[in-house]
C-alpha cells in the first residue's frame, strides 16, 4: 500500500504531517464538490419560482421525500467510507480495493430497489408526505423522475464519500464538476424552454438533474476502474467477499436509523406546514436551499472528519485522530457563524432572488433568523458526528439523533405550533432548540472519547 499511495498523485497520506494542512486538502475540493451538488438544486428554485408557488412547494415536498428514502444510502455511504478509510489506513491494499467493490455493489442494489418502490407508490408517498391538490400532481411529476434515475442520483456522492474516505477528494470533485456542470446547462433550458422548445416545466428541473448525475456515475466508475483512486475496483478480483459485505452492513445500521429521523422529521415539518397552505411551504423551500448553501463550507469541513479520524485510527493514532476531531468541529463552528449569519443579515433581499411574491418575502424575514441558528448548530454537530462514525461508531449518533428529534424536536413543533398556535413560527423554532441540543450531546459524546476504541 505504501508504495501504490507514494506512487499516487491522487492519495495523500493524513496519519502524518501538520493536521491543519490535511484540513484544508480535504475540505477544499469537498467544498466545491458540494457546492456543484447543491448549486442545481438551490437555482431549480429559481427556475421554478418563475412558475409560481404551487411549483416551489412540490419539488419542496419530493425531494423532501427522496431524502427521506435514501436514508439507507446515507447509512451505507457512512459505513462503506469507515472501512475504506480503516484500511487505507492501516496500509491494506486488497481490503481496501475489497471495500470500494463492495460498497459500490451494496450502493447500487439499493438504490434500485427503493428507486422502482418508490417509483411505483409515489403518489401515496406524497399524499403522506402532505401534498394535496395541484402540488401533489406537480410534485408526482417531479419525484418519479427522481425515482426511476435514483442509482445515478445517489452512486455519485456515494462513490465521492469513499473517494474523499481513502484520501482522493480531488477525484470527487472532479465527477461533481461535470455532473454539475450538465444539471446546471441543462435545466433552465428544460424548465423554461429555449428558442422553439417550450420547456418540461418541474418535469425538466429533475430530469436535468438526473442526466447530469448519470454521467457523473459513469465518469465516477470510471476512476475506480482505472485505479485512479488510493483505493479502486480491481477487475481481477470480482468476487462477493460476504464477511466484508456484513462488517459493512453491521457498521451501517445503526446509521440507517440515524440518517432516517432527521429526514423522517423533515417530513413531518413538512406536513404540519402544508397545513398552513402554499406560502409556509414554499417560505421554508427557499430558505432550507438558501441555508443549504450557505452551510456548505462548515459542512465541507466536517466531512473531512471521517477521512482523517478513520485513517489515524488504522494507523493506531488515537490522539492524532481526536486532535484532528477537535479542530475540524471548531473550525465548522466559525465558518457557520460567518456565513449563515451573512446570508441572514440580508434576509429578504435573498429570498427575493428566488420569488417576488411578496406574502412569502415578508413571511421569511422572521424564519431566516431562527432557522438560521438551527442550521449554526446542524453544521457544527455534523462535524462532530462525522469524527464519531468515521471511527465506526455509528451507534452513539443514533442515540443523540433519537432524542435530540423524537423526545424533543417534533413534540416541540407540534406544542408551539398547533396547542400554542405560532403556526409555522413554531415550527421554526422547534427546529432550531432541537438542532441545538443535539449539537451539545454529540460534543459531549466526542469529548468522552470512547469511540477511539472502537475496532472495525
Amino acid at each position: 500500500m505504501a508504495k501504490a499511495a507514494a506512487a499516487n498523485p491522487h492519495h495523500r497520506d493524513l496519519t502524518s504531517g501538520n493536521l491543519w494542512q490535511d484540513i484544508w486538502y480535504l475540505s477544499w475540493p469537498t467544498l466545491i464538490s458540494m457546492v456543484l451538488q447543491t448549486l442545481p438544486t438551490v437555482l431549480d428554485g429559481v427556475w421554478l419560482g418563475r412558475l409560481g408557488a404551487d411549483a416551489l412547494a412540490a419539488a419542496g415536498i419530493g425531494m423532501a421525500l427522496r431524502v427521506t428514502l435514501i436514508s439507507p444510502l446515507m447509512a451505507l455511504s457512512s459505513g462503506g467510507g469507515a472501512v475504506v478509510a480503516r484500511y487505507v489506513g492501516a496500509r491494506d491494499q486488497d481490503r481496501a480495493n475489497s471495500a470500494v467493490l463492495q460498497s459500490v455493489l451494496l450502493f447500487t442494489v439499493t438504490a434500485g430497489v427503493i428507486g422502482a418502490l418508490a417509483a411505483t407508490w409515489t403518489p401515496t408517498l406524497l399524499r403522506w408526505a402532505g401534498a394535496s391538490g395541484p402540488v401533489l400532481a406537480l410534485s408526482t411529476r417531479y419525484a418519479r423522475v427522481l425515482f426511476l434515475g435514483l442509482i445515478a442520483m445517489e452512486l455519485v456522492p456515494s462513490i465521492g464519500a469513499m473517494l474523499t474516505a481513502a484520501g482522493s477528494p480531488q477525484l470527487s470533485l472532479r465527477v461533481n464538476l461535470l455532473s454539475g456542470a450538465v444539471a446546471l446547462i441543462l435545466e433552465p433550458a428544460l424548465v423554461l424552454g429555449v428558442g422553439s422548445f417550450q420547456g418540461l416545466g418541474i418535469l425538466g428541473a429533475s430530469l436535468a438533474l438526473v442526466i447530469g448525475y448519470t454521467i457523473g456515475m459513469i465518469y465516477s466508475l470510471h476512476l475506480l476502474l482505472t485505479r485512479q483512486a488510493s483505493a479502486w475496483i480491481d477487475v481481477h478480483h470480482l468476487t462477493l467477499d460476504w464477511p466484508l459485505i456484513r462488517r459493512i452492513v453491521a457498521i451501517s445500521l445503526p446509521a440507517v436509523v440515524q440518517r432516517g429521523m432527521p429526514n423522517l422529521a423533515q417530513s413531518i415539518l413538512l406536513r404540519v406546514l402544508a397545513g398552513y397552505g402554499s406560502v409556509a411551504l414554499a417560505t421554508f423551500n427557499i430558505i432550507t436551499r438558501i441555508f443549504s448553501l450557505a452551510s456548505i463550507p462548515s459542512q465541507a469541513i466536517g466531512r473531512g472528519a471521517a477521512a482523517l479520524v478513520g485513517q489515524n485510527l488504522g494507523a493506531r493514532q488515537p490522539a492524532r485522530a481526536e486532535r484532528g476531531g477537535w479542530y475540524i468541529g471548531w473550525s465548522a463552528l466559525g465558518v457557520a457563524v460567518a456565513f449563515v449569519g451573512a446570508v441572514t443579515a440580508l434576509g429578504p433581499q435573498v429570498v427575493a432572488i428566488f420569488t417576488d411574491e411578496a406574502p412569502v418575502i415578508a413571511a421569511s424575514a422572521g424564519a431566516m433568523v431562527v432557522l438560521g441558528l438551527g442550521y449554526i448548530c446542524y453544521a457544527t454537530g455534523l462535524a462532530f458526528e462525522y469524527s464519531i462514525s468515521g471511527a465506526g461508531d455509528t451507534l452513539s449518533p443514533m442515540v443523540i439523533n433519537a432524542l435530540g428529534l423524537w423526545a424533543i424536536q417534533i413534540p416541540l413543533l407540534y406544542v408551539l405550533a398547533e396547542v400554542l398556535g405560532y403556526k409555522a413560527q413554531g415550527v421554526w423554532w422547534a427546529y432550531a432548540i432541537g438542532r441545538a441540543l443535539i449539537v451539545v450531546m454529540t460534543i459531549v459524546r466526542f469529548r468522552q472519547g470512547r469511540w477511539k476504541l472502537k475496532e472495525i
